[in-house]
């Protein structure tokens, strides 16, 4: 999502659009939260990589469901 809002930010600069403005508020809104986030979530994650695939893959089907 956060890549998406940043790939906008130009084509609507360009255009003049008036949503330029949210979108760049969003953007960095969402990569804030995603950099002080991933560190926790790499923690959370950690444990599966570490153990057999079996279970990344297990949890992996939990999380999509």
């Amino acid at each position: 999502m956060n890549t998406l809002l940043g790939d906008m930010i130009k084509p609507l600069e360009t255009i003049g659009s008036y949503f330029a403005g949210m979108v760049i508020s969003h953007h960095q809104e969402y990569r804030r939260q995603y950099k002080n986030t991933l560190p926790t979530i790499q923690k959370l994650i950690a444990p599966f990589k570490a153990s057999n695939q079996m279970n990344w893959e297990r949890a992996k089907n939990l999380i999509a469901q």
